[in-house]
């Protein structure tokens, strides 16, 4: 297309959509006010695996290091340009420590699951806009795993997860043999992730095994085999051992070494109650944290159950978020996903999910909708601020929904110090 004196005009299909700058921006912003650029906890581990990658040294152990694989580059790139970074000290034992190189990275990991959801979503031709968009980063936990906590595994996830379901539907709706082999792929990335991942292949292979196309499975399982291949062919280079984040804890020791606790898995009454604790507990269930998950489960629910042409990839996509939640019951007092974690960490995964139910809820109703997006991002955002910056003689371990309640109930805190509390925490990130 030209304009009036022959100049090229650009195409308006071409400009990013007012959706993603919206979202790309508020992130930004978010990141610029909050985020510690910091690694910490479990991600110590993963970032041990990633200097190993890059000759960078460092005593490894391969545990759940498909995160680690993609940092690699983001660490490579932001020392040659001198990000801010340290030198780890103590990193065996989780000490904190700064290398805003996997802050980017994580960030980007959860940008990338909010816009691979989008393309899900418009694939099912549902409804999408900026509001669902910012609601499914900002009233999810998925924001607090990529500002605050990026070195984690979850913003990584639930990236993995959302590109899988992308494949799927493609895959269900009829694609060329190159898009199979990338799902396997992305299968085995997802399990090299988070090891608990393992149960939410046979829900994303489904849409695959109806779609009875022999070929379609052949490439999967070619896509998948050669991935898993070199995934664990990696570590075996690089001399490392398989362990957990036990082996770190215990001064590098071989893995299995030093004293467990009890394997024994819980009873079968208890057993079943964990996934209910992992939704619903006060102390760290996603639909106290997120209130937003419960919204969108509602409405997937409702999608699951609608007659349409792309059914059956939408139940695929669930029954694996089914598979991620209950594989937990087998892990009994770790669902808490340890003492220092926010919210139902384990499941931050699902944005794809959250997601599709609130873009068919959106397609219903969407002033309804619209007003529950906004209100429950706005308790998804008071609750992960308080909870990141806490309070005096309370540590992270009580700082629960039910605690921050308490704290607000009893007068002990205002909500006008909480605003006095943010300004000043922005003033002393820009001032020093």
């Amino acid at each position: 297309m030209q304009t009036d004196d022959g100049t090229p005009r650009l195409s308006a299909r071409r400009r990013p959509p007012f959706d993603v700058v919206l979202v790309v921006g508020a992130y930004a912003v978010a990141v610029a006010l909050f985020a510690p650029f910091a690694v910490v906890g479990d991600g110590t581990f993963y970032y041990d695996f990633t200097r190993r990658l890059v000759g960078d040294g460092g005593v490894v152990y391969a545990y759940q290091w498909g995160a680690s694989l993609w940092n690699a580059p983001f660490y490579v790139v932001g020392h040659l340009l001198g990000l801010p970074h340290e030198t780890p000290v103590g990193h065996a034992t989780g000490e904190p420590f700064r290398d805003a190189s996997i802050a980017f990275a994580g960030g980007l990991a959860a940008i990338g699951a909010v816009l691979v959801s989008r393309a899900v979503v418009r694939r099912l031709g549902l409804p999408s806009n900026a509001l669902l968009l910012l609601g499914v980063l900002f009233g999810t936990e998925l924001w607090f795993y990529g500002v605050f906590e990026p070195s984690y595994t979850h913003a990584v996830d639930a990236l993995a997860f959302s590109v899988a379901g992308y494949l799927v539907v493609r895959i269900w709706q009829g694609s060329p043999p190159l898009v199979a082999g990338l799902l396997g792929a992305c299968l085995a990335c997802l399990v090299s992730i988070r090891y608990a991942n393992v149960a939410a292949l046979p829900g994303l292979l489904l849409p695959v095994v109806l779609r009875r196309e022999r070929a379609v499975v052949v490439n999967v399982v070619i896509g998948a085999a050669g991935a898993a291949a070199l995934l664990v062919a990696i570590p075996l280079l690089l001399g490392a051992g398989f362990g957990d984040t036990a082996d770190f804890t215990r001064g590098h020791g071989a893995p299995g070494s030093g004293a467990r606790g009890s394997s024994a898995g819980p009873g079968p009454a208890a057993a079943l109650l964990i996934p209910l604790r992992m939704l619903f507990s006060p102390e760290r269930g996603l639909f106290a944290y997120a209130p937003l998950c419960l919204v969108g489960l509602a409405g997937f629910v409702l999608a699951a159950l609608r007659p349409s042409a792309n059914r059956i990839p939408v139940v695929g996509i669930g029954v694996a978020g089914l598979g991620i939640l209950w594989i937990y019951a087998a892990f009994g007092e770790n669902w808490r996903g340890g003492g220092y974690s926010y919210g139902q960490r384990f499941l931050t995964s699902l944005t794809v999910v959250t997601l599709i139910g609130l873009a068919e809820l959106t397609r219903r109703a969407p002033r309804v909708t619209a007003v529950a997006v906004v209100l429950c991002t706005a308790w998804s955002l008071f609750v992960g601020l308080n909870f990141a910056y806490g309070w005096a003689g309370v540590s992270n371990q009580r700082r629960n929904v039910d605690d921050i309640v308490r704290l607000y109930a009893s007068g002990d805190r205002t909500l006008p110090e909480f605003a006095r509390l943010l300004a000043y925490r922005v003033h002393e990130r820009f001032t020093g």
